[in-house]
């Protein structure tokens, strides 16, 4: 049976895939034939500025029972706006999320860790501090880099 994937914005068909990578709210319909579907979320990026924001949270779970004709809805987060001044307090990036309760979750960077998936990676932590390098995102194989401490140190390396 084929497999659907959900991937962060605007739908795209691919091979048995279904793809979202604009920020915005959708609508997904399991085709006929489809009985089990994979979900991969990617939040999106914490707003920089003074300093560099974090990246966002990844999440995923394989093999979600589904029933053709029933809808899902699909959220992808936008981007934190950035922010010019040292005084303000950095823009979290929005959660991505599948499903009403939601059934998978990554939130956006920046956020408290409160990810729902099979598997969750956290995205890398800002530490807010004026001229300090952005987080690093999550990935598969681990959580995203954090910061150095106001430019006073280097940050590290995210997951790949």
């Amino acid at each position: 049976m084929p497999i659907s994937k959900l991937i962060g914005g605007a739908a795209k068909a691919v091979g048995g895939q279904q793809a979202y990578t604009t920020a915005g709210t959708y609508t997904f319909t399991v085709p006929a034939n489809v009985t089990n579907i994979a979900v991969l979320c990617v939040g999106a990026g914490q707003g920089g500025g003074y300093t560099g924001g974090a990246g966002g949270s990844l999440a995923y779970t394989n093999n979600i029972a589904v029933t053709p004709g029933d809808t899902y809805t699909v959220v992808v987060g936008a981007g934190g706006a950035g922010k010019l001044a040292s005084s303000s307090p950095l823009n979290n990036g929005g959660d991505s999320s599948f499903g009403a309760s939601p059934t998978v979750r990554a939130k956006g960077g920046g956020s408290a860790s409160s990810n729902i998936g099979s598997v969750t990676n956290t995205g890398g932590v800002s530490d807010g501090g004026d001229f300090a390098g952005g987080a690093g995102a999550a990935g598969y194989s681990g959580a995203g880099g954090n910061t150095g401490v106001s430019g006073a140190s280097a940050g590290t390396g995210g997951a790949g």
